[in-house]
Formats: C-alpha cells, structure tokens, sequence
C-alpha cells in the first residue's frame, strides 16, 4: 500500500506547469485549473490509445463470451488465450496479455492505456482486494 503504480509520471508541458505552480506556492485555484488542464488534454489523446480502446472492446465483450457453451474458444476468440477453462487470475493475466500484444500491434498506449490495464489485469484485481 501507498506505492505508485504508474513507472513513471507523464512529463507534458501541462503537467510541468502543474509542477511548476506546487513549487512556487500557487492558490489552490490556480493549481486545480492547472490540473483540470493538464487532464483534459491527456483526456483528448486517450481517444485514439489503442491500450484503452481494446480494454473497453474487451470489457463488452466478455460477457457474450461468458454466456457461450464453448467458453475457451469464444476466449481465445478474442484474443484471450487458454486451453482450458481459466480461473480468475488466469482470466486476468490472458485479458493483459491480449491488451499487450494489441498495443504492441497498433502502435503503444497513453498513460491512460496503462492505467486501464493495470486496473484489469491480475495485479489491479489483487491489489483491490488487499
């Protein structure tokens, strides 16, 4: 508990200007503008992070998969690759996998994509739990 998740903290203007404001003891007013800024934009990219984009595709889909008599064909289906039926952290570590090989395919993620993942995958499952 109170580790950070994220390897590395994003390093954009808007968040240098964040930054910036904290250091200089700015109003928390100007800090939240700031922030609300900063956000907004990382916002606009995760639009188009294919990370994110197939963790929501992946998310609406499994429970059509879940509901289908041949359960590790319509997984494997989707990317999600087993050969039997999986347990939960199986389930999990399949669906990370599958966002990884994606995100590899079309080109990376945002912070964002990796966030979304983290929270799916097998260490944001047992993290939660703790």
């Amino acid at each position: 508990m109170g580790h950070v998740r994220l390897k590395t903290l994003p390093k954009t203007r808007y968040w240098g200007q964040v930054v910036e404001l904290l250091d200089e003891g700015a109003t928390v007013t100007e800090i939240a503008t700031a922030s609300a800024r900063a956000a907004d934009k990382a916002l606009s990219n995760a639009a188009s992070d294919p990370a994110l984009r197939h963790v929501v595709w992946l998310l609406t889909q499994l429970p059509a998969a879940a509901r289908d008599p041949n359960f590790v064909d319509s997984l494997n289906t989707l990317g999600i690759h087993t050969r039997a039926a999986p347990s939960l952290m199986g389930l999990l570590a399949g669906f990370e996998r599958a966002v990884d090989i994606e995100a590899r395919r079309s080109g990376g993620r945002t912070d964002l994509g990796e966030m979304a993942q983290l929270v799916t995958g097998p260490h944001g499952v047992v993290q939660a739990a703790c």
